[in-house]
């Protein structure tokens, strides 16, 4: 799998840390997206966790570069969530 196929599967994002912003809430919940497999979604429900289904491709803005090590070459994607490239040289 290459970088950009990764970066497009669906991920799981938990937001049960401290909130950076003022009061500093914890919301403890976990950032899923809706083409999760609802089997997946069930048996994350059934641990407990409080779901926030999210009606998009991937739950957050990532970037990544990949050097491969054998050969050097950069690879590069980005998560569908917006517009964003990446750069290497």
């Amino acid at each position: 799998m290459n970088v950009q196929d990764a970066l497009e599967q669906p991920a799981v994002i938990s937001n049960s840390f401290r909130d950076s912003y003022q009061p500093h809430d914890v919301k403890g919940k976990l950032l899923t997206p809706a083409l999760l497999p609802q089997s997946v979604k069930d048996g994350l429900a059934a641990k407990g966790h409080q779901l926030d289904i999210r009606n998009v491709k991937g739950v957050g803005s990532v970037k990544a570069i990949l050097i491969d090590p054998r050969t050097g070459v950069l690879m590069g994607g980005v998560s569908p969530t917006g517009d964003s490239y990446v750069m290497a040289w």
